[in-house]
């Protein structure tokens, strides 16, 4: 390969730097090369210094943009050798990549189909008009640091557009939530995690709740099957076994939950993944790994569920691209929500569709609520046109890096050998796992009694293999106060060792 020609073939535009970053650009060139086949597995690419001569650009950003590569798993470094392409990129995806949705053979996409619900209430609206004080103590997880929320500039946002409102903001009534505020997330998602996606097809809801839900009625009917995570996020069983689905457990390992290894999930329909950030393990899905699922859907002609869990909150270097970012065919759904970025009472979430189901799901959600309130919707609208949001969300980043190095400090100082803390990488808690024999839950309980606030990791598996572990939430305290609860948490540790008996 010949350094100085090879990035001719990147297709690259540097472009006016409005509509995207360079970096991401970069990103995007190289990641199509990549998946056009222009780069082979094992191809070396040229150092961070010729690559950004001959582009015209600095080298921090070609840098920039080989580290976020790597981190998907598109690159791999070979020390004193130099950057390669992964070798764990199947063929099968090049050609995909090269060649696009629109010439992908009928073998590769097998018919789609929506719920028997979601298809009946699809009808129906067409018949229709057209109408547009809890004590908070460490370790609860899941909690922001509202003491550092912006809220003299969210008042301002708040009252601007509400002190003279016109009729028609006052009486909005559109199911799928106030368009600018969907423009907003539109953009968003695609420069931050690189979701495919426009304001047409984003749907605001109440939460990241209501958007599985949604997306629940819009695909599942009584008795089909869904492959969820384990150990995952405890509020999805409810939701999932009142459609009348089967549920089907999949183990998650070191890449993110495992593919199924038996005929069991051969008529499996839906799949609810977390490639981001697996709750409670905190595990970030492979790119490998991510493929092959879209591999598995495709051949199955399944869909996916992606449920972003604190994709904002990853310390070092740029959220990875969502999942829904490398699907070529519209077959996932993507969950997101602002309950962790700003606050939980704001109560917004959205779920992004693809085009085919955008009439679909506006029908299901306007039969099933209506839609929410405009107020806040309004609000965090102008929040997020005039850069607030992604300034705030760039101050918490940082702030909950602070506050995780220092649980992550005092843990090693006070409980080393006694709890198995895992590097965090991002998220909004770590977990602690306990020594062999040892009850979490009822550890649980006794460090309620002592005045601390974890929640038990076994009841989050749902096969045979259980970890026993504590769940500690870092967010919302100072690292004081991290230090005082980990010297509490280590007095409690010490007495449950000599009393008998003990905890186990």
């Amino acid at each position: 390969m010949e350094p100085l020609s090879w990035p001719d073939r990147l297709r690259w535009q540097q472009g006016d730097g409005v509509s995207s970053p360079l970096i991401l650009r970069l990103c995007e060139a190289l990641r199509a090369a990549i998946w056009r086949g222009d780069l082979q597995p094992a191809d070396r690419l040229p150092s961070t210094r010729t690559l950004a001569a001959a582009l015209g650009i600095g080298r921090n950003s070609v840098m920039a943009a080989y580290e976020h590569l790597l981190a998907e798993g598109y690159l791999y470094a070979r020390h004193g050798s130099g950057t390669f392409v992964s070798t764990d990129v199947p063929d099968e995806f090049h050609r995909v990549g090269a060649s696009g949705p629109d010439e992908m053979t009928a073998a590769l996409r097998p018919a789609l189909r929506v719920s028997r619900m979601a298809d009946g209430m699809s009808r129906f609206a067409a018949t229709l008009p057209s109408r547009h004080g809890q004590t908070i103590v460490p370790f609860q997880a899941g909690i922001p640091a509202v003491d550092h929320f912006p809220w003299p500039i969210w008042t301002r946002c708040l009252t601007r557009r509400w002190r003279a409102a016109p009729q028609s903001l006052a009486c909005s009534e559109d199911s799928a939530g106030f368009l600018p505020l969907r423009e907003e997330i539109a953009a968003f998602l695609r420069q931050g995690r690189g979701v495919r996606c426009h304001a047409d097809q984003v749907i605001v809801v109440s939460g990241a709740q209501q958007a599985l839900d949604l997306a629940a009625r819009l695909l599942l009917d009584a008795g089909d099957q869904v492959v969820i995570e384990d150990p995952g996020y405890a509020g999805i069983d409810g939701l999932l076994r009142a459609t009348g689905a089967e549920v089907i457990p999949l183990p998650v390992d070191a890449e993110g939950v495992c593919l199924p290894e038996s005929p069991v999930a051969d008529g499996c329909r839906v799949a609810l993944l977390t490639p981001s950030h697996n709750y409670p393990l905190g595990v970030t899905m492979s790119l490998s790994r991510r493929l092959a699922w879209l591999g598995w859907a495709r051949q199955r002609g399944a869909w996916i569920i992606e449920d972003d869990y604190d994709s904002d909150f990853r310390f070092q270097g740029r959220p990875l691209t969502a999942l829904q970012g490398l699907d070529v065919d519209g077959r996932i759904l993507y969950v997101g929500t602002f309950t962790r970025a700003l606050f939980p009472g704001l109560r917004l979430g959205y779920l992004v569709v693809p085009e085919r189901l955008i009439d679909t799901a506006r029908a299901v959600r306007r039969l099933s609520d209506g839609g929410g309130s405009v107020v806040a919707q309004v609000a965090l609208a102008d929040f997020m046109r005039d850069g607030h949001f992604a300034a705030h969300l760039r101050a918490m980043r940082r702030l909950y890096a602070e506050r995780c190095q220092a649980l992550e400090r005092a843990l090693a100082s006070h409980l080393e050998g006694l709890l198995r803390v895992p590097t965090v990488e991002g998220g909004v808690h770590l977990n602690a796992f306990l020594p062999p024999g040892w009850d979490d839950r009822e550890m649980v309980r006794v460090l309620a009694k002592n005045g601390i606030t974890t929640v038990a990791l076994s009841p989050y598996y749902k096969s045979t293999k259980v970890e026993n572990g504590i769940i500690l939430g870092f967010t919302c305290w100072s690292e004081a106060q991290l230090n005082g609860a980990v010297c509490h948490l280590e007095r409690v540790c010490n007495s449950l060792l000599s009393a008998p008996p003990m905890v186990r």
